[in-house]
C-alpha cells in the first residue's frame, strides 16, 4: 500500500535565492499581465532623439625606397627567431651576451660592431629625410630662413632619436621628422605667410615660425604622454580605415605641393597654376619629376639598403659637374634656384632658458619678439593644423609600431611607446625641434642591417648631432631637385597606395570618403579635412553599426516557454496558442539607427501576428542613449493601441532610467528580473484566457493511468503502480535532494512545484527547470543508476510520489507488463524533452 513518508535525510533547509534582484524596483512594482483590453490611456510624450580598423600600418614614408620587407629580407637573410629559441636565438646576437635595460631590453642584443655598423648606414638615410623634410617646412617666403629649418630638423632627429632608442618598445627603433606630420607642418608654416609679411624684422617672422613649430610639438608630445599614461593605445583600433586612409592620401597631397613649391618657389594650385610655366619653374619641376621616377626605377633593378643614399651623392655629384661645365657658380646656381641658399648659421633655441650665443651673434628667445596680439592671432590660426598634427602623429605612431610588430614578430606595448614618443616630443620641443616619432622603414633598415640594441638608434641620433654641430650650410651643395624628387615620390606614394590602391580595398561609398577629404585637403586646406573626416568617421560609425541587429532572437512561448515543466494538456494549449506571446531578445548597444529598425520590425510583428503580449529582453544590452528611447515610446503606442501587453526583462538600472526618462515605463508595463518569470507568468495568462484549467483538477490516479495506456490483465494501470509508491510530503523551500547524492528514487509529483537547481560551492544555484504536478523528475538517474545531476527544493508545498529501486524489482517481478509501459512512458518523456530542446535552439538561432 502506499506510505506517507518525511523525507528525514533531507531536513528542512533555508531557500536560496536564485536570481538576482531587479536593479530598479522591487518585483512588487511589476503588474501582473493580464489579456484582457487594456481601458484607454494617453500615449506618453516622446522624448527627443571600435577591425576593423585598418588592418595593417601606416605606410612609412620612404618603407618602398629602402624596401626593409622584401630587400633585406632577401638579401640578409633576417628571419623573426622561432619562440622556442629563446633570447639567444635572435637573428644576428651570434649567442652574444646581452647587456639589458631595467626593462629587460638589449642594450647591445648582437655586439657593438654590429649596431655601430648599422648606426651608420641607417644614420644615411636618416640625415637625407632631415634635409627633406627642414627643406620642405622652409620653403616658398620663407626659404631665407632654411638654415634654420634644417637646424630644426637635425635637432629633431637628434632628440627623438635618442629617447625613443632610450625609453621606446622597440631597442633597435628609429625615430626622426616624418612625412606625415611635416606634411601638415609646411601647410602650417605656409599659412602663417600673411601674418609674417606683417612683421617689421626677419627674426619676428623667423621666432613666429619656430614657436608655431615648437608649439605643435609641446601640445603633440604631452597629448602622446596621456594617451600613454592613460593606456589609451588601442584607441586607434576603433578609428575608421576610410578616414585614415584620406587623411593619408591627404598628406600625401601636401607633400606634392609642398615639393613643387620647395623646388620652383611657386604653389601648385589653380591660382597659382600660371606661374608653374614662368622662368626655369618649368625646368626645375620637370627635373624633379625625372629624378622622382628614377628613384622608383633604380631600386627595382639594384636592391639593397645602401642604393638610396649612394643615389642620392651620386646626383650630386653629377650635378655639380654639369654646373662646372656650363659654367655656373655655386652662388649663380643658387641664385638661379638649382641649389639651396643656405647661410652659415646653425642656431639653437633654448625655449625658457634665455638666448643661445653662437658666432658673436645674440638670437633671443622666439616668445619675446611679439605682441599678445600677435600671438593670439597666430594661436588662433594654427589651431587647427596642431589638432591635425596630433591626430596623424597618434595614428602614424600607433600604426608604425603595429607594422613593427608583423615585421619583426615583436609584441609591442603600444602605451609605453607613446610616453616615450610623448617624452621625445617635449624634449624637442623645449630644445627648439618640432614633431618626430618612431619610423617603419628606418627601423627595419636598422634591424636588417644588424642593429639589434638600443645603441644603434643613440648612434644615429649623436650622428644627427655631429652634422648639426658642423652646420647646415652642408645642405648647401644638395641640389633642389634632389630633395624635391624624393619628396614628390613620397607624396605620390602615398596618394597611390591611399587614393588609388584603397579603391580595391574599399566599397565605393567608403572610397569616396577618401576622394572627398584629399579634395578639401587640396582646395580648404587640411583643417577642414580633419574636421570633416571626424564627422566621415562619426557618420560612418552610425551607418555600420546601425547594420548589426541588436535583436538577438524571436520567437514565441510555444517555440521557447519557461523552464516550468506542465502537464501535456497545458503544453497542448501552449503550442496552439503561444505565438500569442512574443518576445525579442536585445543585445548590444541600442542607439537611434538600431532603435529605429526595432521599431520597423515591432510595427511589422503587430500587424502579422497580433499578439496578447510582447517581451523585450534586456539581459545582454550594455546600454541605450536617448535618443533611442524615442524610438521605444513609439514602440509602446503601438503596443497600446493593438491592446498588446508590453513586459520588459532583465533591464539594467541605466538603461531604467532612460526609458523611464522618455516615458516608456508607466504602471501598465511589466518589470521582471529575468525572461524566465515573465514567460512563466505570461503562460499562466494565456492558459486563463483560454479557459484550459481542466488539469488543475484532474486525478493523479488518472494521469497515471493516462500516461501508462492500457495494460492486458490490468483495467487500472494507474491504481496498480500507485500500490507500489511511497507518498512524501516536501514542506515549501526544503530540499529533497542535492547534485551528487546518490539516486535512490524518482519521483512523481502530485502538487506543488519543483525546482531543478545546478549548484557550485561558494556561488547561488541557479534554476535551469521547474517541475509543476502531474510530472516526473530524478528518472534518468534512477535508471542510469547515476548521482543526481543537481538539486531539487520545493518552490511551495509539494506532494510526490516514489519509486524506489526495491519497489522497482518487486514491480518488475509481480507485472512485467506494466513496466514495460512505465519505460514506454519514460521512453515518450524524454523524446518529447529533446524535442523541446531542439525547438528552443531552433528559436535562439534564428
Amino acid at each position: 500500500m502506499a506510505q506517507d513518508k518525511s523525507p528525514d535525510e533531507h531536513p528542512q533547509d533555508t531557500p536560496t535565492v536564485s536570481e538576482a534582484p531587479l536593479a530598479a524596483e522591487p518585483q512588487p512594482d511589476a503588474v501582473t499581465p493580464s489579456l484582457q483590453p487594456e481601458p484607454e490611456a494617453p500615449a506618453p510624450d516622446a522624448g527627443p532623439l571600435p577591425p576593423e580598423t585598418p588592418a595593417g600600418p601606416v605606410e612609412d614614408e620612404e618603407a618602398e625606397l629602402v624596401a626593409p620587407d622584401a630587400d633585406l629580407l632577401e638579401d640578409d637573410e633576417v628571419r623573426p627567431a622561432p619562440s622556442f629559441l629563446g633570447p639567444r636565438g635572435v637573428p644576428g646576437s651570434d649567442g652574444a651576451m646581452a647587456m639589458t635595460d631595467e626593462a629587460g631590453t638589449a642594450w647591445v642584443a648582437g655586439g657593438w660592431t654590429a649596431d655601430v655598423a648599422a648606426a651608420v648606414l641607417t644614420a644615411s638615410l636618416v640625415l637625407a629625410y632631415c634635409f627633406s623634410y627642414g627643406a620642405l617646412i622652409f620653403s616658398g617666403p620663407f626659404s631665407p630662413f632654411l638654415g634654420f629649418g634644417i637646424s630644426a630638423s637635425l635637432l629633431t632627429g637628434v632628440v627623438t632619436g635618442v629617447v625613443v632608442a632610450w625609453r621606446g618598445q622597440f631597442p633597435f627603433g628609429i625615430a626622426g621628422p616624418d612625412s606625415n606630420a611635416t606634411a601638415i607642418l609646411a601647410a602650417m608654416v605656409s599659412g602663417l605667410a600673411p601674418l609674417a609679411a606683417t612683421l617689421s624684422s626677419d627674426m619676428a617672422r623667423l621666432s613666429l615660425v619656430m614657436a608655431a613649430l615648437m608649439g605643435s610639438s609641446l601640445v603633440t608630445g604631452l597629448v602622446l604622454f596621456l594617451l600613454g599614461w592613460q593606456r589609451a593605445g588601442r584607441l586607434v583600433r576603433y578609428f575608421p580605415y576610410p578616414v585614415m586612409a584620406g587623411f593619408l592620401a591627404a598628406t600625401g597631397w601636401l607633400i606634392v605641393t609642398g615639393a613643387v613649391r620647395m623646388v620652383s618657389g611657386h604653389s601648385l594650385s589653380w591660382a597659382g597654376l600660371p606661374t608653374l610655366f614662368d622662368g626655369l619653374a618649368p625646368y626645375q619641376i620637370g627635373l624633379t619629376v625625372l629624378w622622382a621616377a628614377v628613384l622608383l626605377i633604380v631600386p627595382r633593378f639594384v636592391r639593397g639598403p645602401a642604393v638610396l643614399p649612394l643615389a642620392l651623392v651620386a646626383a650630386t655629384v653629377v650635378t655639380h659637374g654639369i654646373l662646372w661645365l656650363a659654367g655656373l657658380s655655386p652662388e649663380q646656381a643658387q641664385h638661379d634656384g638649382w641649389l639651396f641658399a643656405v647661410s652659415s648659421e646653425r642656431n639653437l633655441w633654448l625655449t625658457g632658458l634665455g638666448p643661445l650665443e653662437q658666432q658673436g651673434a645674440d638670437f633671443p628667445s622666439p616668445w619675446s619678439l611679439l605682441s599678445w596680439d600677435q600671438w593670439h592671432g597666430a594661436s588662433l590660426k594654427i589651431a587647427g593644423d596642431v589638432l591635425a598634427v596630433v591626430v596623424v602623429s597618434c595614428l602614424s605612431i600607433l600604426m608604425n609600431a603595429t607594422g613593427i610588430e608583423m615585421a619583426t614578430s615583436r609584441e609591442a606595448d603600444l602605451d609605453r611607446e607613446l610616453k616615450a614618443e610623448g617624452q621625445a616630443n617635449i624634449l624637442s620641443a623645449c630644445l627648439g625641434g618640432f614633431v618626430g616619432y618612431l619610423s617603419v622603414s628606418r627601423s627595419l633598415l636598422n634591424y636588417g642591417a644588424g642593429g639589434r640594441g638600443r645603441l644603434s638608434g643613440i648612434l644615429v641620433g649623436l650622428v644627427c648631432l655631429l652634422v648639426l654641430a658642423v652646420g647646415p650650410a652642408v645642405v648647401g651643395v644638395i641640389p633642389r631637385f634632389v630633395l624635391g624628387g624624393l619628396l614628390l615620390l613620397l607624396g605620390v606614394r602615398l596618394l597611390w597606395d591611399w587614393l588609388v590602391q584603397s579603391r580595391r580595398r574599399l566599397s565605393f561609398v567608403d572610397w569616396l570618403v577618401v576622394v572627398g577629404l584629399v579634395l578639401l585637403a587640396a582646395h580648404f586646406g587640411f583643417l577642414v579635412a580633419l574636421f570633416a573626416g571626424i564627422l566621415a568617421g562619426c557618420v560612418i560609425f552610425t551607418l555600420d553599426f546601425s547594420r548589426v541587429s541588436v535583436v538577438r532572437a524571436r520567437f514565441g512561448v510555444h517555440e521557447h516557454p519557461s523552464s516550468l515543466i506542465r502537464p501535456p494538456e497545458d503544453m497542448a494549449v501552449l503550442a496552439a496558442h503561444g505565438h500569442k506571446v512574443q518576445v525579442i531578445v536585445l543585445r548590444s548597444f541600442i542607439f537611434f539607427g538600431s532603435a529605429h529598425r526595432l521599431y520597423e520590425m515591432v510595427k511589422a510583428l503587430v500587424a502579422e501576428q497580433r499578439p496578447h503580449a510582447l517581451v523585450f529582453d534586456f539581459h545582454q544590452v550594455s546600454g541605450i542613449d536617448s535618443s533611442a528611447a524615442a524610438s521605444f515610446s513609439k514602440i509602446a503606442s503601438v503596443l497600446r493601441e493593438a491592446e498588446c501587453h508590453l513586459c520588459i526583462s532583465g533591464i539594467a538600472p541605466t538603461a531604467l532610467g532612460v526609458l523611464r526618462a522618455a516615458r516608456v515605463i508607466d504602471q501598465r508595463v511589466s518589470l521582471y528580473e529575468a525572461l524566465d518569470p515573465s514567460l512563466e507568468d505570461l503562460e499562466n495568462a494565456l492558459l486563463a484566457y483560454y479557459r484550459q484549467g481542466v488539469s488543475a483538477s484532474r486525478p493523479f490516479v488518472d494521469w497515471l493511468s493516462d500516461s501508462l495506456g492500457p495494460i492486458p490483465g490490468d483495467d487500472d494501470s494507474g491504481s496498480v503502480l500507485l500500490a507500489y509508491l511511497e507518498r512524501l510530503h516536501l514542506p515549501a523551500g526544503t530540499y529533497l535532494c542535492h547534485g551528487g547524492d546518490a539516486t535512490n528514487a524518482m519521483h512523481f509529483v502530485e502538487n506543488g512545484r519543483l525546482s531543478v537547481l545546478l549548484e557550485s560551492p561558494g556561488k547561488p544555484s541557479v534554476r535551469v527547470r521547474a517541475m509543476a504536478r502531474l510530472s516526473v523528475v530524478g528518472e534518468m538517474g534512477f535508471f542510469l543508476n547515476a548521482p543526481r545531476s543537481a538539486g531539487l527544493r520545493a518552490e511551495e508545498d509539494c506532494v510526490l510520489w516514489a519509486l524506489t529501486a526495491d519497489a522497482y524489482h518487486r514491480l518488475e517481478l509481480d507485472h512485467p507488463h506494466l513496466v514495460q509501459a512505465l519505460m514506454g512512458y519514460i521512453i515518450r518523456l524524454q523524446a518529447e524533452r529533446l524535442s523541446f530542446a531542439n525547438r528552443q535552439i531552433l528559436a535562439l538561432s534564428r
